[in-house]
């Protein structure tokens, strides 16, 4: 049914590496405040984040997940 399914909140790890990844795509060095008034973290948690360098990890598993909902959704187009 429409509406059923439940919202996947990120959590703090993965809004850094969003905030990271949209740094580097676009080169927005100067952006880290905004970006992390948008993702709801503290800068100081982002930079503390960073300098920790586990946002390998973290994307990662982001990619994985992004994977596996692709995956499920080309096996239920198939289907019909």
């Amino acid at each position: 049914m429409a509406g059923d399914e439940e919202e996947t909140i990120p959590t703090a790890a993965e809004n850094f590496s969003l905030i990271l990844k949209t740094i580097r795509t676009y080169q927005l060095k100067k952006s880290v405040s905004y970006l992390c008034e948008l993702a709801s973290v503290s800068r100081s948690g982002y930079y503390d984040w960073v300098k920790a360098d586990n946002y390998g990890h973290t994307v990662t598993r982001r990619m994985n997940w992004i994977l596996s909902i692709f995956e499920k959704y080309s096996s239920v187009k198939k289907k019909k």
